[in-house]
């Protein structure tokens, strides 16, 4: 296995979800800066692959965590009630959808319920918001990427992204307009030109649901790989990645048929945590870490692909001691996946609006994380 001429250098956009409340940056108050749980089960995924290990991963990689939550918090604090702030851009029959949902949620689980439906809402519905999230997180990858690009070692740089949940339609958006258009004055990043992304992971990816174009999701952007059919992309590869039991990417899952071999689909079982839905807990899987290392280190280079077929196959769905326990966190998560499939691939969500959709899902998450609560937190 060969060993690089110079290290490999590779910007990697980390995003984060919004429907869980604040997140902080680093000295944005005494809590632990968000980013630094995600960061932690990379290194450590990292140090699991044998082939890795001795390799200095600040030497390929640099994580820059982009945080755009500042922006609906901004709106937050001129709108303190939920409900209010919604009314104000929802159709009241769709906010009747909404708080209709509400009624199947425990009076102790609303806030988490508000916290996790008001940020979606607000990107999808809030006026110019999602158009203004766009834009921010466009300027800060081009910021990085420009100052990267100037060292002395950027030439050998690279870009790749790593998205969730909500932060998958956002950086989505983003990607569109650096690659469609001007940033302020510059059409350096437009495609064709010397910036793409590398690698593009997308965790529980909402970009479909989420949509705002006019046409199909799938021929209308270009953050996807070249295909014959639609031509040149963004992305030299795709990754998208799937919990079976995971609520919030099960309306209008991002599924294309035509990306050709560039797109990968990834999907998951496992069980680590009560909220399957965690950024951390979709990163834990060594088929998703070692999918991303690959595409970023250059293939077999460094990691092939056996091994991460062999990481992944010694990698129990579910890692309990008790046997009797173990098979009903199984049972419970085929039952909740089918559920789900049952439930999103119906004629009649057809006819559910958009709120009513992903307040649905929002509320399928905390039924998720309650029926999983007592099988693995006695444990």
């Amino acid at each position: 296995r060969r060993a690089p001429n110079s290290p490999i250098v590779v910007m990697t956009v980390v995003l984060f979800e919004h429907g869980m409340g604040k997140f902080r940056e680093a000295g944005d108050g005494p809590e632990v800066p968000w980013h630094q749980a995600v960061v932690q089960t990379l290194d450590q995924a990292w140090s699991d692959f044998e082939a890795l290990q001795g390799l200095e991963r600040p030497d390929f990689i640099e994580y820059v965590p982009i945080t755009y939550d500042q922006i609906f918090r901004e709106y937050l604090s001129e709108i303190a009630d939920a409900a209010d702030r919604v009314q104000q851009y929802m159709p009241s029959q769709e906010m009747r959808d909404v708080v209709e949902v509400l009624q199947d949620v425990g009076q102790e689980q609303r806030p988490f319920f508000w916290e996790n439906i008001m940020d979606v809402l607000d990107y999808r519905y809030g006026a110019e918001r999602f158009r203004y999230v766009h834009a921010t997180i466009a300027r800060v990858i081009a910021a990085k990427a420009t100052s990267v690009l100037a060292q002395p070692s950027g030439g050998n740089a690279s870009f790749s992204v790593i998205s969730h949940s909500l932060g998958t339609a956002a950086v989505h958006g983003a990607l569109n307009r650096l690659g469609g258009g001007n940033v302020g004055a510059s059409a350096a990043f437009r495609m064709g030109g010397a910036f793409r992304i590398r690698s593009y992971v997308a965790l529980a990816n909402v970009s479909r649901v989420l949509w705002y174009g006019e046409h199909d999701m799938y021929r209308g952007t270009i953050v996807r790989p070249f295909t014959p059919n639609l031509g040149r992309g963004y992305v030299d590869q795709f990754i998208n990645v799937q919990h079976v039991a995971d609520p919030i990417p099960a309306p209008q899952p991002f599924a294309p048929t035509d990306w050709g071999s560039a797109y990968q689909a990834i999907a998951l079982q496992h069980v680590r945590k009560i909220n399957v839905h965690d950024f951390t807990h979709y990163l834990e899987h060594p088929a998703v870490s070692g999918a991303f290392f690959r595409s970023v280190l250059g293939g077999d280079a460094f990691l092939t692909a056996e091994e991460v077929r062999a990481a992944a196959a010694a990698y129990p769905d579910v890692a309990l001691g008790d046997e009797n326990k173990r098979a009903q966190v199984e049972k419970l998560i085929a039952g909740l996946a089918k559920t789900l499939k049952d439930t999103y691939g119906s004629d009649q969500a057809l006819l559910w609006s958009l709120p009513k959709l992903l307040a649905c899902a929002v509320r399928d998450m905390i039924t998720h994380r309650e029926a999983l609560r007592p099988l693995l937190e006695a444990t």
